[in-house]
């Protein structure tokens, strides 16, 4: 099982897809977690999230999704 948020922000998202996993009796070892976020600061605080709840295989960069958009 994968789980991608191109936007991933502060790694809500990918925690709950983990958490639901839990939940619902399955491993969470089979999940794949990837996420990418283009602000460095939001990107740290993903990584560090991530640490705190204890998911050591997230895969998350610090990247642009949209490249090219820009956002007033």
């Amino acid at each position: 099982m994968t789980v991608y948020d191109p936007t991933c922000g502060s790694g809500g998202m990918l925690i709950q897809s983990r958490q639901y996993i839990e939940e619902q009796g399955q491993n969470p070892r089979l999940l794949t977690l990837y996420g990418q976020d283009s602000a460095g600061t939001t990107w740290a605080i993903c990584k560090m999230n991530m640490i705190l709840h204890n998911i050591t295989d997230a895969q998350v960069e610090n990247e642009d999704a949209l490249p090219g958009v820009n956002f007033p």
